[in-house]
């Protein structure tokens, strides 16, 4: 019995190590093939190889500089745009990469943080409104709608979510410190890329997010209409004249920075020939100049009042035919009735509103596009995502209620009360933001913001600095209760 048990047990053996020996094949095999396979993918798309390493190198970045990580993005979304970026190839793109490593950094800071209710509500209302951004793109490819378009608008719409970014830098004097400091280097980078454009002619085509739009027939100098950079312009010209105004840009280069991010913004903003961010860009900076406080309004208008003119001498000196162009272009302000560009954005917004009308609570979900043209100037029908008003295009991709998300964040942000405050710098920030807010929210009627990808992403953080804590103003009592623990 004792030998033909052990014969059992050594068949039984025999089979197992069989099947271990199988199996390892089959683990070898299975190797070998994914080796063959990733090496086959690096021989055709060699930086595939690196992507790995670049992933862990931004996430490191994320979490080591993310003051710089994030104006990183702000100057690849707001200078260099998504043509440029879309040339290296990628679906992927620098700016999609900062903002996921920059979203998983916000998640860690996020949890782990302590919010008073106002940020608590901002953070959850940005957060809804990403989920139902990414609910639209289901809807939208579910509808059969374009899926490079609906990645394309998701990719946008997504880009307001650096304001979960923003949240967690600004929460002390130091991270809004250097905050500023970012934001005063994206507005300098933004205005000298601007004038280089113009200088140069450099232009990549028409309706592109980079450029000069070379059609333009009242553009006098250059090759051109300055379209790059067009809704950042004026963020940085209010925003600069806010921070100068309260008094906090600091002295020395600080300040001479500040003046710079201005003046070079403003020639640039000059050069868009826009009426409507003329228009509003004034608008803008009234309202800083009242929210400045009683004792500093006056000044802020002579302030305003003087830097005009200087500017207009200046243009008026060394570049006369484009002030004469410039002139020009501000009087057909009164000729709306005969302008063809008025005409198209009300024909327009006639056919958003079918679609409107068609899907008003659910949207007619990422990627969807109108049938419809221009006989009055002999152009074809063709079918367009595009609309003009910013308002209208939300609701129509994404429905009143998702919209109603994004439009009471903006709202709230905007109208929020300047309240006294320990912290002046944080209150000049907070106007700043708002006053570049409203620039925005404003020529959203007639120029889309809304699903421009080189600027929801500064809108993003102009949000964040909205909400930026408040911190009150020490009482008598308070002061006298620390002067005697000191004592």
């Amino acid at each position: 019995m004792s030998v033909y048990a052990d014969t059992l047990q050594a068949r039984g053996v025999l089979r197992a190590g069989r099947g271990g020996a199988t199996r390892a094949a089959l683990w070898g095999l299975a190797v070998a093939a994914l080796a063959c396979a990733a090496g086959a993918v690096v021989a055709v798309q060699p930086l595939i190889a690196l992507a790995p390493l670049l992933g862990l190198a931004l996430v490191i970045f994320a979490f080591a500089a993310p003051v710089t990580h994030l104006s990183l993005l702000l100057v690849i979304t707001a200078v260099i745009g998504y043509t440029l970026q879309h040339r290296l190839g990628s679906h992927l793109l620098p700016s999609d990469a900062l903002l996921l490593t920059g979203l998983l950094r916000a998640s860690d800071t996020l949890m782990r943080k302590r919010l008073e209710f106002r940020r608590l509500l901002a953070v959850g209302l940005m957060f809804a409104f990403m989920v139902a951004t990414l609910l639209q793109v289901i809807h939208g490819l579910s509808a059969g709608h374009n899926g490079s378009q609906t990645g394309d608008e998701a990719r946008t719409l997504l880009g307001f979510g650096a304001l979960l970014l923003a949240v967690p830098i600004l929460d002390d004097a130091r991270g809004r410190q250097r905050m500023g400091q970012g934001l005063v280097v994206v507005g300098l980078l933004l205005g000298l890329y601007g004038l280089v454009v113009w200088a140069l002619g450099i232009s990549f085509g028409e309706n592109v997010d980079v450029g000069l739009r070379a059609t333009a027939g009242f553009a006098a100098s250059g090759s051109g209409q300055l379209h790059g950079g067009l809704y950042g312009y004026p963020v940085a010209v209010v925003m600069a004249t806010a921070v100068l105004l309260a008094g906090r840009a600091g002295r020395g280069y600080r300040r001479g920075a500040v003046i710079a991010v201005l003046v070079l913004n403003l020639f640039c903003l000059m050069l868009t020939y826009e009426r409507t961010f003329w228009l509003t860009t004034i608008v803008a900076l009234a309202f800083v100049a009242v929210k400045m406080g009683r004792g500093r309004r006056l000044r802020a208008v002579v302030t305003l009042v003087i830097t005009g003119l200087l500017t207009l001498g200046v243009l008026a000196a060394a570049f006369p035919a484009d002030l004469t162009k410039i002139e020009a272009r501000a009087l057909t302000l009164g000729q709306a009735t005969s302008d063809n560009s008025v005409r198209y954005r009300v024909v327009e917004t006639q056919h958003v509103m079918r679609k409107v009308r068609a899907q008003p609570l659910a949207g007619s979900g990422l990627g969807d596009t109108m049938y419809w043209g221009q006989p009055w100037e002999q152009v074809r029908p063709r079918a367009t995502w595009f609309a003009h008003n910013g308002y209208l295009w939300i609701i129509w991709k994404l429905g009143v209620l998702q919209a109603a998300l994004l439009f009471g964040l903006l709202a709230w942000a905007v109208v929020s009360p300047a309240r006294p405050e320990r912290d002046r710098d944080a209150r000049a920030l907070r106007v700043a933001a708002q006053g570049g807010l409203l620039v925005l929210c404003l020529s959203s009627l007639t120029f889309p913001s809304f699903n421009s990808d080189t600027i929801t992403a500064t809108m993003g953080v102009l949000l964040a600095m909205c909400f930026i804590r408040y911190e009150r103003p020490e009482t008598s009592s308070a002061r006298l209760d620390s002067a005697s623990q000191c004592e």
